[in-house]
């Protein structure tokens, strides 16, 4: 861009604001927004404790459910019988504890039969304990509320502990995940506001930043930071993605 003199004042200040508009289109504004990501809290992966067929299912993808609903059962008869199993003999050797104590006090067992028959309870006790905590295994419950996001097994499979069976989230407690400049720490903090403009509502939220991690990424110079949303907002989805718009101090590194 040429500039040619100028007579008068007019021209000088048609100049210099000529001068200072190239200035402010050549400078480069910096960013005070970075994209954000939603993510549930609470994730996790619910896997076969058991060996064996999935006798049935009682949700699907996409399906809501209530915390300590039964989500899938096992076919465990084999599990059940053993469990029956260890229960008669916990009986018999009651019985013959029962026995052993009433021939001691009459003078007609000795002691170490009777010590020998309650150390076969504590065993036969221990074993129904054991039994009864594998049928619990049949049985996988909703440890919260919140959404099934796949199914990875079919009702009749047969499969193997640590198989997964469902992937399940709680969508309705959901956490802004950002990655910001590390020199953002000079003036970010805990409870530092911020806007959320979402790309798949078209809408903007209110946040505030709730953590920050503990390490800087030497390579990018950046740290991971957490934001819950203000107010309910039954509409996101984990997975929405968008930009969150910080307003630093006067002066603040941006």
């Amino acid at each position: 861009m040429k500039f040619g003199y100028q007579k008068g004042w007019t021209g000088w200040i048609m100049v210099g604001t000529l001068l200072a508009a190239s200035v402010a289109l050549g400078a480069e504004e910096p960013a005070t927004q970075v994209r954000v990501l939603l993510a549930a809290k609470r994730h996790t992966v619910l896997s076969s404790r058991l060996a064996g067929p999935i006798e049935r299912m009682t949700v699907n993808d996409g399906d809501r459910f209530d915390k300590g609903r039964e989500l899938v059962f096992m076919n465990c008869s084999i599990q059940q019988a053993e469990l029956e199993k260890a229960q008669a003999e916990l009986d018999a050797t009651r019985h013959t504890w029962e026995a052993r104590k009433q021939l001691q006090n009459l003078s007609s067992g000795s002691a170490l039969e009777t010590r020998l028959a309650a150390v076969e309870v504590a065993r036969t006790e221990a074993e129904v304990k054991r039994s009864r905590a594998t049928v619990g295994m049949c049985i996988l419950q909703a440890p919260f509320v919140g959404r099934v996001v796949a199914r990875h097994a079919q009702p009749f499979q047969s499969v193997t502990p640590g198989q997964p069976l469902l992937e399940i989230l709680d969508d309705s407690d959901l956490a802004a995940q950002l990655i910001v400049p590390s020199r953002w720490l000079r003036w970010l903090k805990a409870g530092t506001p911020f806007a959320i403009d979402l790309d798949e509502t078209g809408k903007s939220y209110q946040g505030k930043v709730t953590m920050i991690g503990a390490r800087i990424d030497p390579a990018s110079q950046s740290v991971t930071v957490l934001g819950d949303l203000e107010g309910q907002h039954p509409e996101l989805l984990a997975g929405m993605s968008g930009n969150a718009r910080f307003s630093p101090p006067a002066g603040a590194p941006r």
